[in-house]
């Protein structure tokens, strides 16, 4: 399923990409899920990272315009999808400045709009993976799970070992392995989580993780193996 968000001030304009985004989805028997804003503050105001998949942005709008919007969005350090909609081709080009997928210009053509879609839809499809929300002091840094080593707990902190570097939030394993795939991590002891991609050698009692060699625990050991083995077998 893709979640959908369309921003524009003006509600004919508004309506009239629903209908054609959900007339693309029902004809290709796909699945979607469409919010529709027409005042766009309230859209930044109310935004929550990860929660859509695509979102269409006018840029042409008051008393926000969607490019201030964009901005928004990538602060938050949400991959999201964004295509601009809008009659100000000119600067749709600065897309780029917020990795805006593609823009489409007013009035929309349906063969153009179909088509550009159709590359959209695809495009999305293939990025929709599991993102991790790692909470910073400063800010909510999500990360692919794809992307995470091994999840270390030092007391009541986990400090994520991953490809962008190490990150520290306050939480719990038992929290986070709820919302990481149960065929790619496994537990080696009680501190940490481990990301089978990634395990470089199984030694008697430890393994090599990323080039770091991590204890397992003999509570943990016959079940960790058994989950290598698995993963590596798939």
């Amino acid at each position: 399923m893709i979640n959908i968000a369309i921003v524009d001030d003006e509600k004919e304009q508004l309506n009239t990409i629903r209908e054609k985004t959900q007339a693309w989805f029902d004809s290709n028997e796909k699945v979607c899920g469409i919010s529709v804003f027409d005042d766009p503050k309230l859209f930044r105001e109310s935004y929550t990272p990860s929660r859509y998949d695509l979102i269409f942005l006018d840029i042409d709008m008051k008393p926000v315009n969607g490019m201030s919007i964009a901005k928004h969005i990538r602060k938050t350090g949400d991959p999201t999808t964004i295509v601009f909609i809008t009659n100000l081709a000119r600067f749709a080009l600065k897309g780029y400045e917020v990795q805006a997928f593609d823009f489409i210009v007013k009035p929309v053509v349906d063969n153009v709009f179909y088509y550009k879609l159709n590359r959209i839809v695809s495009f999305c499809e293939r990025s929709q993976k599991n993102m991790i929300p790692i909470r910073l002091p400063e800010k909510t840094l999500y990360v692919d799970e794809r992307e995470i080593y091994y999840v270390e707990c030092l007391n009541h902190y986990l400090v994520y070992h991953t490809e962008k570097g190490d990150f520290t939030e306050w939480n719990t394993l038992k929290k986070v392995m709820e919302s990481l795939s149960d065929t790619r991590f496994s537990l080696c002891n009680r501190g940490y989580l481990v990301n089978l991609s990634y395990v470089d050698a199984l030694k008697l009692n430890s393994v090599v993780v990323h080039e770091e060699e991590l204890l397992i625990s003999r509570s943990r050991k016959k079940e960790f193996f058994e989950a290598v083995s698995k993963y590596r077998g798939r």
